[in-house]
């Protein structure tokens, strides 16, 4: 019976510590659009509505990982633009960006 016992607690442990559990969320927004000079990096442990100013106000590039149904956005001078998952330079009309958001809503992934 303890043998059993001991087989079931280690088999616990093994699930608890599997790599899918521990998957990392977040984003980080560049201030150059070759992904240099970090201005924002922000770890996403869940999805939580709220908005933040960006400093310096100017975002050349980005990556974007964010936990599942959670969307980051860049509010800017060209309008809201809505951050896709993985790594992306941002589009010339969008660099002037006043605020970043995080919306609950699901994010696409980047395509090229």
């Amino acid at each position: 019976m303890r043998v059993l016992t001991a087989a079931l607690a280690a088999l616990v442990l093994m699930i608890g510590a599997s790599p899918a559990g521990a998957e990392k969320y977040g984003f980080t927004l560049y201030s150059d659009t070759g992904f240099a000079n970090p201005i924002v990096s922000h770890e996403l442990t869940e999805c939580v509505d709220f908005i933040n100013p960006v400093p310096g106000r100017v975002v050349g590039s980005y990556r974007n990982y964010p936990p599942p149904g959670c969307q980051v956005k860049l509010l800017t001078t060209g309008g809201t633009l809505e951050l896709c998952q993985g790594a992306r330079e941002v589009p010339a009309a969008y660099r002037t960006a006043y605020f970043w958001q995080i919306d609950f809503r699901p994010t696409p992934f980047c395509t090229q």
